[in-house]
């Protein structure tokens, strides 16, 4: 609680005991906002994730309620996120692929666009492409150089370029 008043509860989940289940933002001891958050387990063969979000609902029982809805593989990396707005907007679908370090390379929406990353060695952004219907929309390409450090950087745009240098 501070000076004024403002709380913030949090009750855990009785599954998964270090998460939180609920939180609850209060003044003067009037509930302000709550989040909901669910959990779930995923087993795939050898590999086993536990604890991992499945559910979280912003703005409970409000005009302003968002919910996201998440599909895990064994390694416990999202592989679809699902935005629901509660309004009359149509719902946000991702398709998600990571690769062995965890670092996302793929991200499909349900309208088929297709974004595609790159990384080099050391897990740095190198490249993001955007796809339309097998058509080629935009690229981004960054280079760092052997200290990790953002050498030059050239955005989607073309003619003219937007290639940036950085000392």
């Amino acid at each position: 609680v501070d000076p004024l008043g403002n709380q913030r509860l949090v009750f855990y989940d009785t599954n998964f005991l270090f998460l939180p289940a609920t939180i609850v933002s209060a003044t003067s001891n009037t509930w302000v906002s709550s989040n909901r958050f669910e959990y779930h387990s995923v087993t795939n063969g050898m590999r086993f994730a536990r604890g991992l979000p499945q559910r979280i609902t912003r703005a409970v029982s409000t005009l302003d309620a968002a919910t996201v809805e998440f599909d895990h593989d064994g390694r416990g990396f999202p592989t679809r996120t699902v935005h629901y707005s509660g309004t009359g907007d149509p719902n946000v679908t991702n398709d998600l692929v990571f690769n062995g370090r965890g670092e996302l390379i793929e991200r499909t929406s349900g309208a088929n666009r297709i974004h595609q990353f790159g990384y080099d060695a050391r897990g740095n952004p190198t490249s993001h492409e955007v796809w339309d219907n097998g058509n080629l929309l935009a690229r981004a390409l960054s280079y760092f150089n052997a200290n990790g450090e953002l050498e030059w950087s050239d955005g989607p745009r073309s003619n003219p370029d937007d290639l940036v240098r950085f000392d």
